[in-house]
């Protein structure tokens, strides 16, 4: 049962996706236009290192979108809704920032990072203050998340058609970022173990409704 306790605790990571226009669907924040260079930039390198099976940014692009990377590029900026030309573009919006985040952050593998990635760096955790609710820096943890659960679902057949239209998709969206955000209350508060209740309680309830997805 939701306390008054639990709602204060998540308000300030729900504000920004509560109420009509922003609840479904979810409040997405567009790529920006580093984001959206550094993503023509890096088309043929890997996208997503820690993959079982790691491809390139164009690879992943069209097999998301069933269309030229190129293409996918040139309607991906915008509202991140609009589907009149991608009709997975919410889903292919998070995979490409959590991409771009994870560069950013940890560069390239094998050789010093080079200045796109420390652009990036400081894009998400400096840019606009990583504690800020719907900023990038919580977007791009929030791209990360949905976008590995998403590609869980897809792979066990838990979800049919890639359609993020569907009121399932906001709902994930939402319960990761619930969850995250008290994942990162429980470590840093004092009182961590009455959140950290909070946190499991929310995380079970997140599997629950995976398990009944697959």
């Amino acid at each position: 049962m939701k306390t008054k306790e639990h709602l204060k605790l998540v308000w300030k990571a729900h504000k920004p996706v509560c109420g009509p226009g922003k609840a479904l669907p979810i409040a997405t924040l567009p790529l920006t236009d580093l984001e959206l260079k550094a993503a023509h930039a890096r088309l043929d390198k890997i996208a997503i290192p820690e993959q079982p099976f790691p491809i390139s940014l164009r690879h992943e692009l069209q097999m998301r979108a069933k269309q030229p990377a190129e293409t996918v590029l040139k309607h991906l900026g915008g509202d991140v809704w609009d589907t009149s030309k991608l009709s997975a573009k919410p889903w292919i919006v998070l995979m490409v920032r959590m991409a771009m985040c994870e560069y950013g952050t940890h560069g390239e593998i094998d050789c010093d990072p080079a200045p796109l990635a420390l652009e990036l760096f400081q894009h998400y955790h400096r840019g606009e203050g990583r504690d800020e609710p719907g900023g990038i820096y919580e977007a791009a943890r929030v791209s990360y998340q949905v976008t590995c659960v998403y590609d869980w679902l897809a792979h066990v057949g838990g979800i049919g058609a890639h359609d993020p239209r569907e009121p399932w998709f906001s709902l994930l969206a939402h319960k990761v970022l619930l969850f995250g955000h008290l994942g990162r209350l429980s470590a840093a508060s004092l009182d961590a173990l009455e959140v950290r209740t909070f946190y499991e309680g929310a995380r079970k309830r997140f599997d629950d409704w995976g398990m009944v997805k697959v």
